[in-house]
């Protein structure tokens, strides 16, 4: 994951933009090696046992993974920006997680370290805490707690510049 992407975060209103990416560059590459060499080594296998058209598909089927792996790696992202009274988060590419939450119900950004079922710690996310409504994740997987302060502070810096204008 990278840190926020535009500097221009502490100016009035201006977006927040953070890359959310949870599949390293290494498991991608791993991905496009193993779906290349399984296209190769079973091609013959799979035109004895299938018609041409649909070996292809399968063939294609299999490199789809690492490439929509690629494609949130290279362009997944959250941005914060203020609209009036609201914080928007807009999280491409999904939309549905798209949310607008009155400044007026926000009473600060919370970093929780995530553990798993043994206790260990596997990463981190931001919690937008909110009045009546308790909490409402924002950022889910951000790999150390410096990536979780930096971005929590800096959403609190759009809340507060919003509740002073």
């Amino acid at each position: 994951m990278s840190p926020p992407r535009n500097d221009d975060s502490r100016l009035s209103g201006a977006p927040l933009t953070y890359r959310t990416a949870k599949v390293g560059w290494l498991v991608v590459a791993l991905e496009f090696a193993a779906s290349l060499a399984a296209i190769a080594l079973a091609a013959n296998q799979l035109q004895e046992a299938l018609p041409l058209s649909y070996a292809i598909l399968l063939a294609l089927v299999l490199l789809l993974i690492p490439f929509w792996h690629l494609f949130l790696k290279s362009c997944g992202h959250v941005t914060f920006v203020l609209e009036g009274n609201h914080l928007l988060t807009q999280h491409f590419p999904f939309a549905a997680r798209n949310r607008r939450i009155a400044v007026a119900e926000i009473q600060g950004v919370q970093v929780n370290a995530e553990l798993d079922d043994e206790g260990k710690l596997t990463h981190y996310s931001l919690l937008l805490v909110r009045d009546q409504k308790g909490t409402d994740r924002l950022v889910d997987h951000l790999p150390s707690a410096e990536h979780a302060r930096v971005l929590a502070q800096q959403i609190d810096t759009l809340v507060r510049t919003a509740r002073t204008r």
